[in-house]
């Protein structure tokens, strides 16, 4: 039988139920607390995940269950939604999901970040006297740092839940061992864990000397010492605002995996809202994302679905994402992976202040024959429009682009690329040079055979990459070094995504002991202008008029 690699949030079981039904109460609970108070409510997670869980089968038929994850159930929030939610996530593949929650949630004030927890919690900088949030802090296993406890307790704004890792941290102290034959990367976290060597006190001198008159040191049996020592330190960190009581969350083997801890800010509401106000009249907020794909900063998906057209579509990434999404039930990829367009979603890049790269529907293709051509032309004037940002435009159909050139203005901040997976499909090589876009790049990923001598007369950057996930099929070093080669010579960009495979964290991205990120330069084609969301929509009014969303499936 084929094995498959469990897809991202593939974990848990009852305990895990429990976690979240504990989180989803104390949300509710904390916003219609705090609804007639005169701040912001912020919402941050730092370990996000994909915003949910897709629990192992526990019964005879193997059947999988989707339940939304910690970060949906903070969207869901309904009496006083979050006015700002952002979702930390280090994993790159989780973190494109996440940001798929984003795209579909335009309306709401959502930053995901492709990065390390407590590197981002200890440099966040806020103007607490606006803010006041909930922080979930539910690590893997020991990634909270002491030192990142430390800033939360600065913020004094901040009610934070943290998971102690009970599981992970009994099983780095054996019980009968002295403490300094421990493995030295093992002491190094757990002295990063406790913010020094309290850890220590979990042992004692054992009053019986052994055989040979060596004193020998035993673990205080249980758990009981272990969260005895972090709570004391909770407790002198947090004051009055750590509560003593936590929960055990066990597994099927009733084995305690970590324990729930609150650390409270009791908040002084007393402060008037005129005072709030005036002390911050003018602010303003702004959606923004860090793009976990490579080569870009930020993703925008008025369409999405497609279909297949040639053999490097055979393990979409985009489907098998579309289908999760549609199984949880968001709302928009109710029509799964049939192409469907999102009017609603055209006015998003003119409401981002901050430039950035773009990549133009991640999810789908733009000149799909499914997309209407005055579809199109609307997502083009957005992009006109929006000349502080860079779009990368990336199609498999590059002679449709052909067809629509005499409708489409092409501003220099507009890149359009084609995918080519193998030397069958160079002819959309030709096709993307006859079009007028002022930057042209070549997507070769997944990169199924080798493509040598290819023309690179007019293309101006070529990425390269693996195909990754399950059934992924291999690609040769020589492939890439000879692309690599052909664009040296030719003074093309070179960009090595990634080697790719089941593993393609593994495999990393490393070509010839470096990585090669070349990019060709930013072209801005205008004065910078924003555009308010009734504008934007008049773009394409047949569709705004008449509803927010018209489907076209194919």
């Amino acid at each position: 039988m084929e094995q498959v690699a469990e897809p991202a949030g593939s974990y848990g079981g009852d305990w895990t139920r429990g976690k979240l039904d504990i989180l989803e109460r104390y949300l509710d609970a904390y916003t219609t607390a705090l609804k007639k108070v005169p701040f912001d409510l912020m919402y941050i997670d730092a370990f996000a995940g994909t915003g949910y869980v897709d629990l192992p089968a526990q019964d005879l038929e193997n059947v999988r269950e989707f339940i939304h994850g910690s970060a949906v159930i903070a969207l869901r929030v309904q009496d006083k939604p979050f006015d700002r939610l952002i979702f930390v996530e280090r994993d790159q593949d989780r973190c494109r999901e996440l940001e798929l929650l984003q795209d579909a949630h335009p309306e709401r004030d959502v930053q995901v970040l492709n990065s390390d927890a407590n590197q981002f919690l200890t440099s966040l900088r806020e103007d607490w006297r606006r803010w006041r949030g909930v922080l979930f802090l539910d690590p893997f296993a020991t990634e909270v740092t002491w030192a990142t406890l430390e800033r939360i307790a600065g913020f004094e704004a901040l009610d934070t839940w943290l998971l102690f890792p009970v599981s992970a941290i009994a099983r780095m102290l054996p019980r009968s061992k002295r403490p300094d034959d421990i493995a030295p990367g093992w002491v190094n976290r757990l002295t990063a864990v406790f913010g020094g060597d309290t850890w220590r006190e979990l042992y004692r001198t054992n009053p019986q000397r052994n055989l040979f008159g060596d004193v020998e040191f035993e673990r205080n049996p249980g758990i009981d010492g272990l969260l005895h020592i972090y709570k004391g330190q909770l407790a002198s960190l947090f004051g009055s605002r750590f509560l003593a009581q936590s929960r055990a969350l066990k597994n099927s083997r009733n084995a305690t995996l970590f324990r729930t801890t609150l650390l409270r800010w009791q908040s002084q509401w007393n402060r008037s809202c005129e005072e709030h106000r005036k002390a911050h009249s003018g602010a303003s907020v702004t959606m923004s994302t860090q793009s976990a794909i490579e080569w870009t900063e930020a993703t925008w998906n008025p369409v999405t679905g497609c279909t297949k057209i040639s053999h490097g579509c055979k393990f979409c990434y985009a489907e098998r994402l579309a289908k999760r999404l549609h199984a949880m039930g968001m709302q928009k990829y109710r029509n799964g992976f049939s192409v469907s367009i999102h009017a609603s979603a055209l006015t998003e890049p003119l409401n981002w202040r901050r430039p950035r790269l773009v990549f133009v529907n991640s999810m789908s293709d733009l000149f799909h024959k499914s997309v209407p051509s005055e579809f199109v032309e609307a997502v083009f004037e957005v992009m006109n429009r929006a000349s502080w940002h860079t779009f990368q435009v990336l199609t498999k159909r590059p002679s449709r682009v052909a067809l629509l050139e005499g409708r489409l203005h092409w501003t220099p901040n507009i890149w359009l690329g084609t995918s080519i997976e193998s030397d069958r499909w160079l002819g959309r090589l030709a096709h993307l040079r006859e079009t007028g876009a002022h930057t042209k790049f070549l997507s070769l990923e997944p990169l199924l055979g080798p493509l040598p001598d290819m023309p690179l007369r007019g293309i101006d950057w070529v990425i390269v990459g693996g195909e990754s996930g399950p059934g992924a099929r291999p690609m040769e070093a020589d492939w890439v070094r000879d692309i690599r080669d052909q664009c040296l010579q030719n003074n093309v960009p070179f960009f090595f995504k990634q080697w790719g495979g089941m593993f393609r964290k593994r495999t990393g991205r490393i070509l010839d002991d470096r990585t090669w990120d070349q990019m060709p330069s930013r072209k801005s084609s205008g004065a910078k202008s924003i555009w308010s969301v009734g504008e934007g929509k008049r773009l394409y009014p047949v569709l705004c008029q008449a509803k927010a969303e018209q489907t076209h499936s194919h």
